[in-house]
């Protein structure tokens, strides 16, 4: 390659991943967050089908670490880019990934698009992105119950839908919301009151579009897994 079409690829690449005016410094003058973008910008320089990034933010600080997942987010797709990425951090995987495989010695257990893995609550990916807390007690005996919603159907009121079709108040617990993949979920941990059936609520949850389920056999499953 002649040397003006480098320096041409250089300053294009350079200008991709925000370090156009680093172009004369040396390695010692870059931070980490830096030296991450160059060594992205190495990688696309041999114009890759696919991307691997290994542990892309284990070293970093939160805002580089969001820095650098919105610079793979903007190098994904160009030029029909595949972006391959290998984390640990849950983060990481709710802020760029559509589609994701648990790996467990060695074999792939759960893989599949991400708003289809997460949609089910005794998933191991289910657990660990929208996971709540394990601590919470039911209230005067009552009987807990997880309930897993999504899309428009994250945003309905199903616990006073719920409490006025089995007679009793349905207590919430424990919760989160997240929005992975460009879809809302919304995980709810809730304490059934004493003297109504559980099962009964369950039912009505189910009736809703939720995945409903006793907490216990959730945490049972986690067990054996």
């Amino acid at each position: 390659v002649d040397k003006a079409t480098r320096a041409a690829k250089v300053a294009e690449l350079l200008g991709l991943v925000g370090l156009a005016d680093a172009g004369q410094a040396y390695p010692a003058q870059l931070s980490g967050g830096m030296r991450q973008r160059v060594g992205i910008a190495r990688a696309l320089a041999t114009d890759p089908d696919v991307l691997l990034f290994d542990e892309p933010t284990s070293a970093l600080d939160p805002k580089t670490t969001d820095e650098i997942l919105d610079l793979i987010m903007q190098v994904r797709g160009r030029g029909g880019l595949a972006v391959l990425v290998i984390t640990h951090e849950m983060h990481v995987v709710k802020r760029i990934c559509d589609s994701v495989s648990l790996l467990d010695g060695g074999r792939i257990v759960e893989s599949g698009a991400l708003t289809d893995v997460v949609s089910r609550l005794d998933g191991r990916l289910s657990q660990a992105l929208l996971g709540i807390p394990p601590y919470a007690q039911p209230v005067d005996g009552g009987t807990l119950v997880d309930v897993l919603s999504n899309g428009e159907k994250a945003a309905l009121p199903v616990v006073a839908h719920t409490s006025a079709a089995v007679g009793g108040e349905i207590s919430i617990l424990a919760g989160s919301v997240e929005h992975l993949a460009g879809t809302t979920f919304s995980h709810l941990r809730l304490s059934v009151p004493a003297g109504v059936d559980p099962q009964r609520a369950i039912e009505v949850l189910r009736g809703l579009g939720a995945d409903a389920r006793l907490t216990s056999d959730i945490t049972s499953g986690e067990d054996r897994a």
